[in-house]
């Protein structure tokens, strides 16, 4: 569904044609919450972005979740990427 809504959009090989996976995820992102309502959607960002690792005041990291710091996020897209065929 997602690949094809991309191809729809001219967007053939989402992998190669979009600048990075960050894109990709973004996308997918907004095709899994646009049927959400308010409230689904209130639940999904509270599972998803957890608000105890931001300082309310600055809106800054506190500290990344297990798994998502910098350097884990970029060797989660370099396997991704070479599961996918890329790279």
């Amino acid at each position: 569904m997602i690949r094809g809504r991309l191809i729809l959009s001219g967007i053939a090989d989402p992998l190669r044609m979009l600048p990075d996976l960050h894109a990709v995820l973004d996308v997918a992102e907004v095709l899994w919450t646009e049927h959400m309502d308010s409230e689904q959607l209130d639940q999904y960002n509270r599972d998803m972005y957890r608000p105890d690792t931001i300082d309310k005041a600055s809106g800054e990291l506190i500290v990344a979740p297990a798994g998502f710091d910098a350097e884990d996020e970029m060797a989660g897209f370099d396997a991704f990427e070479k599961m996918a065929g890329g790279g």
